[in-house]
């Protein structure tokens, strides 16, 4: 399951395929069973990267934002959103969320 739209960009890290949508979803699949996780949102137009390591993502999106996801057990664990602290960055406003 997963991609009303077209995906964008992809990542992989352990295992996890995690995927840009052009929806503003991002997607997590698992690599062996092709199984979509968990999609995650917060972003209000298409995205245009995404990159992760073992605690965060990192998306760009067309609504001009960066979004650091942090994790906080690590990758693929089902936490839930927890907003955070919103900051700047050379004109492009970096969100923070905890999963």
């Amino acid at each position: 399951g997963g991609g009303g739209g077209h995906l964008t960009s992809l990542s992989l890290k352990n295992g996890i395929i995690f995927g840009a949508g052009s929806d503003a979803v991002i997607y997590e699949w698992d690599i062996a069973t092709g199984t979509c996780m968990r999609t995650l949102l917060g972003h209000s137009q298409p995205l245009t990267s995404i990159w992760a390591d073992q605690q965060r993502i990192v998306t760009a999106s067309k609504d001009s934002t960066v979004a650091v996801w942090y994790t906080k057990k690590g990758l693929a664990m089902d936490d839930g959103i927890d907003p955070a602290e919103q900051s700047s960055f050379v004109d492009v406003p970096i969100r923070v969320v905890t999963l």
